[in-house]
């Protein structure tokens, strides 16, 4: 195919905006704008190739499509017009971009009723291959996932039905899934599976269900319900696998409400099994009820999730890391600087987590492109230790594998409500360790699996501030 080689213009980093911060254990390092300062921006996305090459799109609202590139973990950008040989493209619209090993894809519409097209680079974004048709009647374009030399790329038609165009040969042909979705659908792939998660409409209110398919769509072989049916909606869910688990986060009303837009987030953490998704127990990741569209990823053994809130006061936006079950505590990366969030995605690697978000910025009508980078502090202990505000530790319970008894220590800095509970594989609650107000110190608790049958346990410590949880092996 055609390659293109890449012009480049500097995107100046602005450091007095926000200075230098460490915070949860991550080193929060200055803020890039990455837009043009006289040209609204809207809708960034972003993907990352390894720890060190970062791609942005976003939509311009004067220019053709913006992407943005760096090559030393976000210190600097580098502007480039991907599309030179394209002359009649003013301005394009509904964006992805994912990325597997060297190869990043990026999907974009340039108008309603306009084809699905896409751009391939198989070097980390250095060149990139001819612009390319990838369906002629998709819709707004949702999410996109790869896996290997599989894509998958869920997009919305007219009504909010969603199909899936899926490719197993890295993008050179395609073919639409045959059963029209939920409301919003979104999917992923991760282990050999699609797994999905969609809205579904239960009497008066809207739940989230979640599918799983070993042939992209064509047939699906689990349907679960993910959220508790009650009178209260679950909006804006997304989806990411890293192969071993998957992880689904939506907006919820049963916690509380912040207004028309805002709730609390909630996630769920599955299992993946050769024959069904296991689901744990639903956790809450806000601390007040005004957060929205959460956007998910994945790298490794860990996931991120990002989300805006909807309140012009602090904070405006939130990003929580996730590994081995445990939730680190939330983080504004958007600063104090930057004024209601509009628009936020996330990407994880394997040492730093990036987040990019559009921001009303100096002007309530005035919108612009913000990057910026947290850097895990060490490699060498679990990510929710190095990401805990008040240095909550849960540890590994030991002997593990055990039978029939094991002691799980845990420590706490100040004094605080602690709860400490024992799930099954399925999720159910099967013994309570612990629960009460606890002086500051180390703990150890005992729990005698007597009764109980082999198998995969989970068990949970929570307190005011923090939910964290490990895995537990009981063997006879």
């Amino acid at each position: 195919m055609m390659r293109l080689v890449l012009s480049v213009l500097l995107v100046v980093c602005y450091n007095t905006v926000f200075p230098q911060d460490t915070t949860n254990g991550i080193i929060w390092y200055p803020a890039v704008l990455l837009s043009d300062t006289t040209i609204n921006a809207f809708t960034p996305k972003i993907a990352t190739t390894g720890d060190d090459t970062i791609h942005v799109t976003w939509e311009g609202a004067t220019e053709r499509w913006p992407y943005s590139r760096s090559t030393d973990q976000g210190a600097t950008f580098t502007r480039v017009d991907i599309y030179p040989d394209t002359p009649t493209i003013h301005k394009a619209y509904w964006n992805q971009i994912v990325a597997r090993g060297p190869s990043v894809f990026n999907f974009m519409r340039f108008t309603t009723g306009t084809p699905m097209y896409m751009r391939r680079s198989s070097d980390a974004g250095t060149t990139w291959d001819s612009l390319t048709i990838i369906s002629d009647s998709a819709g707004l374009i949702q999410n996109a996932s790869v896996e290997g030399s599989t894509l998958a790329v869920t997009h919305s038609r007219g009504g909010g039905w969603v199909r899936i165009l899926r490719s197993t040969d890295d993008g050179d042909t395609w073919t639409d899934s045959p059963e029209p979705l939920g409301y919003a659908a979104k999917g992923c792939l991760g282990a050999g599976f699609l797994h999905l998660i969609q809205n579904v409409f239960t009497g008066n209110a809207i739940e989230l269900e979640y599918r799983r398919s070993t042939d992209l769509g064509d047939t699906w072989q689990q349907t679960t319900m993910l959220s508790t049916i009650d009178q209260h909606d679950g909006l804006d869910p997304f989806i990411a696998s890293n192969g071993n688990v998957v992880v689904a986060t939506w907006r919820e009303y049963k916690y509380g409400y912040g207004g028309d837009v805002g709730g609390s987030i909630a996630a769920r953490i599955g299992v993946i099994g050769s024959d069904s998704t296991t689901w744990l127990p639903e956790q809450i990741l806000t601390q007040i009820p005004f957060g929205y569209k959460p956007a998910l990823s994945e790298s490794g053994n860990g996931f991120a999730s990002a989300w805006m809130m909807n309140r012009e006061t602090s904070p405006r936006a939130q990003v929580r890391v996730l590994r081995d079950t445990s939730w680190s505590p939330p983080f504004d990366p958007s600063g104090g600087h930057t004024v209601a969030v509009t628009g936020i995605d996330v990407a994880l690697s394997a040492n730093s987590v990036h987040v990019v978000w559009e921001s009303k910025y100096r002007d309530p009508d005035y919108y612009v492109v913000f990057y910026r980078r947290g850097a895990f502090q060490t490699t060498d202990v679990s990510l929710e230790d190095r990401t805990s505000p008040d240095l909550v530790r849960l540890e590994q319970n030991y002997p593990n594998p055990f039978n029939p008894a094991t002691t799980i220590a845990y420590s706490i800095p100040r004094k605080t409500t602690v709860v400490l509970k024992v799930y099954d594989l399925i999720g159910r609650e099967v013994a309570k360790l612990e629960d009460g107000e606890k002086n500051s110190g180390t703990y150890n608790v005992e729990w005698d699996a007597g009764n109980f049958g082999a198998g995969v346990y989970f068990y949970r410590l929570s307190t005011d501030r923090v939910t964290m949880t490990k895995k537990a092996i009981l063997l006879k």
